[in-house]
């Protein structure tokens, strides 16, 4: 649902630095508690290499590091500021 917010605000209007963190760290949170549950109430036995096969360790990775490009802006981010001409 942010994600979709997120598309929305940036039709309308620009979005922000901050916004792209939150929805990364949003990301991420959801990422762990699926972890969570899935260790917790599945009744298959799952390992820390089988959730780096189908991606779910790759995904906080990768937010992780979305995370530091988004706050390193200037330097690897380039976020598209629209004018109004």
């Amino acid at each position: 649902m942010f994600g979709i917010v997120l598309i929305c605000k940036n039709i309308v209007s620009s979005i922000s630095t901050k916004d792209l963190i939150a929805y990364y760290a949003a990301v991420s949170a959801s990422v762990v508690l699926n972890l969570i549950f899935m260790k917790l109430f599945s009744r298959a036995e799952l390992g820390l290499l089988d959730f780096s096969i189908i991606g779910t360790v790759l995904d906080i990775v990768v937010s992780l590091t979305l995370i530091v490009l988004a706050v390193r802006e200037t330097k690897y981010v380039y976020i598209r500021v629209k004018s109004d001409a």
